[in-house]
């Protein structure tokens, strides 16, 4: 074909496919504009100002032995090439500084007095090839709350309910909850508060003027603004259960004696035994049965010897080991009322010697 037919055909395609797309003219005619707006703007772009040079070089034809030969005795269908094109490097610009930012801090906390500000830059020229690449486009420095009747900052703690009482049935299961009566139980049970988070700055409230500011501030308030755990809701409890008293077994029977020794006509004696309280009931000792029983019996006497203790063993015929003897320390005590009778020791007749 020649070159006018096959700009024709090149014509006649093109119209075919402008009358198969956008038929209106107007419609067409902005589409061109903007088409041709942005392509200048990406040629005039001064972030992308890319400058294409070239690079040259000498070739020369060497023989085998090093010694330069001209260029017509080298093969010619493969010459290396001494010309090529390049991108023209350009460092990254940058504008000034913009003024800083405010401090991130705006009210007085003496846990963290110190905030952050900020300010930035813009890029006005990348870097283009092995162009220096772009510093920092943002800045940061320290900084405080200034002027004067700065606010104190908002802090927040946790607060909590007191501890309700001690219940059994939460630790229970559904069968056992069919017992019906729940008011006795005893043993391992479950204490309950309400846990909060409010407002716990006292200074910042006489920042405050209005009374519905106040109320607002000292209301609770979603638990992320608290800081640490949540304390704990619930803890384990112990509700005592009755416990029965308990006694020893009784002990052996006293002297017998005269219910008044003063009074000694015609009166017979009787004679004691006691035991002890060996676990204490829930209610006291009231609880407890009669600790002292007594019977009457002949014969009384007021006043009667009381083994108090032995003396060391004294092995006999003077050997120092062997088989011996331990003297018996007495007293004489009053068996009535068990007072020590020792400076009248008369009353208790003569001492039996074992």
């Amino acid at each position: 074909r020649t070159a006018r037919q096959v700009k024709r055909r090149k014509g006649k395609g093109q119209g075919l496919r402008e009358r198969a797309g956008v038929k209106d003219p107007e419609t067409r005619e902005l589409i061109q504009k903007k088409r041709t707006r942005n392509r200048l703007n990406r040629q005039e772009s001064p972030f992308w100002d890319i400058q294409v040079g070239y690079q040259t070089r000498e070739v020369t034809c060497i023989h085998r032995n090093g010694s330069a030969a001209g260029r017509n005795l080298c093969a010619p269908w493969d010459p290396p090439l001494t010309m090529r094109p390049c991108v023209l490097p350009k460092d990254c610009q940058l504008t000034d500084w913009a003024e800083w930012g405010p401090c991130s801090k705006t009210c007085l906390d003496p846990a963290s007095p110190v905030g952050a500000r900020t300010r930035s830059r813009q890029v006005v020229q990348f870097p283009v090839g092995e162009g220096a690449e772009c510093a920092a486009l943002e800045d940061f420095e320290a900084c405080e709350p200034q002027g004067e009747g700065v606010p104190p900052c908002s802090s927040y703690t946790w607060r909590s309910t007191e501890w309700s009482d001690c219940r059994v049935d939460p630790l229970l299961g559904q069968q056992d909850r069919r017992r019906g009566n729940l008011t006795g139980l005893c043993g391992g049970g479950l204490q309950t508060r309400e846990v909060y988070c409010v407002q716990a700055n006292a200074e910042l409230l006489k920042y405050l003027d209005d009374l519905r500011e106040k109320d607002q501030a000292s209301r609770p308030v979603e638990n992320k603004m608290c800081k640490g755990p949540i304390p704990n809701r619930s803890q384990l409890c112990q509700i005592p259960c009755p416990i029965d008293c308990e006694v020893s077994p009784w002990g052996a029977w006293g002297p017998c004696t005269f219910e008044n020794c003063e009074d000694q006509a015609g009166k017979k004696g009787f004679k004691l035994r006691k035991r002890r309280i060996t676990n204490e009931p829930t209610g006291g000792p009231g609880n407890c049965p009669h600790l002292v029983e007594a019977v009457p019996c002949d014969e009384p006497r007021c006043y009667d010897w009381r083994l108090v203790g032995l003396d060391r063993c004294v092995p006999g015929d003077g050997t120092p080991c062997g088989a011996g003897a331990q003297l018996a320390l007495f007293r004489c005590v009053n068996g009535n009322e068990f007072r020590d009778a020792s400076r009248s020791p008369s009353g208790c007749g003569q001492i039996l010697k074992k």
